[in-house]
């Protein structure tokens, strides 16, 4: 005579909110637009920061030719100085000018 044990195996059943279709379309657009979101941001970076760049005020350097006349040269070669501890000065220029666009243009 064999045993039947109808209550050994349960089973699983999955939340209501997952089997819905509006549920999971809806969960997946929302991880969709929040990558989309983030890549966004990433690609975006660099052109902000090259824009902001453009802005940077350039640093003068002085000097004297052999005959006595002072030359001032601009150059952003040699960036505005960044205090320490303000990682944000590298990104985005503590001292803002249109002399690089002046330069450039004449």
């Amino acid at each position: 005579m064999e045993l039947q044990n109808t209550n050994v195996v349960a089973k699983h059943k999955k939340p209501l909110f997952f089997q819905s279709m509006h549920f999971r379309r809806g969960l997946g657009n929302t991880l969709i637009y929040i990558l989309l979101g983030v890549m966004a941001v990433v690609w975006m970076f660099p052109i902000i920061w090259l824009m902001a760049q453009s802005f940077r005020a350039p640093v003068y350097s002085y000097t004297i030719n052999p005959s006595g006349q002072m030359v001032i040269t601009a150059s952003n070669l040699g960036f505005t100085p960044i205090r320490p501890n303000h990682w944000w000065g590298y990104i985005f220029p503590e001292k803002w000018s249109l002399d690089n666009y002046y330069l450039l243009f004449t």
